[in-house]
């Protein structure tokens, strides 16, 4: 999946990766848990990039979940008309 990340503070699009911290846990007894995760970053300002995705693949995404969607749709209907013919 193609796409572009764009600074949400400076416009900017000229990125870099590095390895940040983040917290992946949930609070408790033993405290949060975290992990050294790959993030964008702005060469200019330091910001976090944000993604965004091609508009193809949206639309791409977008027709795949439908024809999914329509087959669970299809196959339920089908079982419940199967288990409505069964003679006991």
């Amino acid at each position: 999946m193609a796409g572009t990340y764009k600074c949400p503070r400076c416009d900017g699009t000229d990125i870099y990766f590095a390895q940040r911290q983040r917290i992946t846990g949930v609070g408790g007894i033993y405290g949060n848990k975290a992990q050294m995760v790959k993030t964008a970053l702005c060469k200019v300002c330091g910001e976090n990039a944000d993604f965004t995705p091609d508009v193809a693949d949206v639309l791409r995404l977008k027709k795949v979940l439908a024809i999914v969607i329509a087959g669970v749709v299809l196959f339920i209907v089908i079982a419940v008309w199967a288990n409505s013919t069964l003679v006991v």
